[in-house]
């Protein structure tokens, strides 16, 4: 979905719009919590208690396009598919999203609480699109490596977990590290020229290993020479290709034969060292 993302809304939101300075619409996520003595058949959970109440827990979570037009309408989504089709309904261009918790109704059964939309809910609106407005606006608990991605003009397919593609290259963040692959054993990925250049880079300071040690060729630990994982791509393995051949065969008989040989597949354990990585990708996509 495209939209002009016009920043967050603080306070006194309805003056703000009467005095043109914020678009019509606001979107929000809202959060509800009752209270266990009255909530009959409803879920809670007692681990997420509302902050500022004794006795009142989490229960469930819903969506609102708040139309500062008409504020008194209220229009609940369940989901954010729902409200995203809801928007392109109205052939929506531009919207406000709410940076903090506002208490929207406290009352003694229930309590509602407009909150921001997390980077889950900003993802599936925005169909995985405008990334690069995750940031400094304010959304809390961003992925891990979600801005180095961006930086390296990763395609994001899915922020949780975080992937993401570069040509034929999947890429996802594990934990600390990286990992990149090709398709296939024999897709292709860096020449092995290319991965035997990045593999011997000097260190980045003088204490350091060297860069190519944190771009691990295939996972290994420590990284091994790209020779030594190195494969032919489609081509070339049609070449030589026999029944029953194993993965080490294959890469001797393509030695042999001074076939091309491919890496295509690494652990990346610093974000420098992806950097460079992608830098080498790149050429080759």
């Amino acid at each position: 979905m495209k939209l002009e993302l016009c920043g967050f809304v603080h306070h006194d939101i309805l003056k703000a719009y009467t005095d043109g300075n914020i678009p019509r619409y606001l979107v929000c996520g809202v959060d509800t919590y009752i209270n266990p003595e009255t909530a009959g058949d409803q879920d809670y959970d007692v681990e997420n208690p509302f902050s500022m109440e004794r006795e009142m827990f989490f229960s469930s979570r819903f969506f609102r396009l708040i139309d500062l037009e008409n504020p008194d309408e209220y229009q609940p989504f369940s989901n954010v598919p729902e409200l995203q089709r809801h928007m392109k309904d109205l052939k929506i261009k531009s919207a406000n999203f709410l940076s903090g918790d506002t208490i929207e109704q406290n009352d003694t059964d229930t309590i509602y609480v407009l909150t921001p939309l997390d980077y889950l809910d900003f993802f599936a609106l925005m169909d995985g699109k405008n990334v690069d407005s995750y940031f400094g606006m304010g959304i809390p608990n961003l992925p891990r490596h979600l801005r180095l991605f961006h930086d390296q003009g990763i395609k994001i397919t899915s922020v949780s977990p975080l992937e993401g593609r570069l040509g034929n290259w999947d890429v996802s963040s594990r934990g600390s590290i990286i990992a990149v692959e090709t398709p296939g054993d024999f897709c292709g990925g860096i020449p092995l020229d290319a991965a035997i250049e990045l593999h011997e880079r000097p260190p980045l300071h003088k204490l350091g290993a060297n860069l190519g040690g944190f771009i691990r060729p295939n996972g290994y630990t420590p990284a091994k020479d790209p020779r030594f994982v190195a494969l032919p791509d489609e081509d070339g393995f049609k070449q030589i290709a026999r029944d029953g051949m194993s993965i080490p065969e294959i890469r001797t008989i393509a030695q042999q034969a001074s076939l091309p040989l491919f890496v295509g597949a690494y652990h990346i354990d610093s974000s420098k060292a992806f950097e460079a990585w992608a830098q080498v990708a790149k050429k080759f996509i």
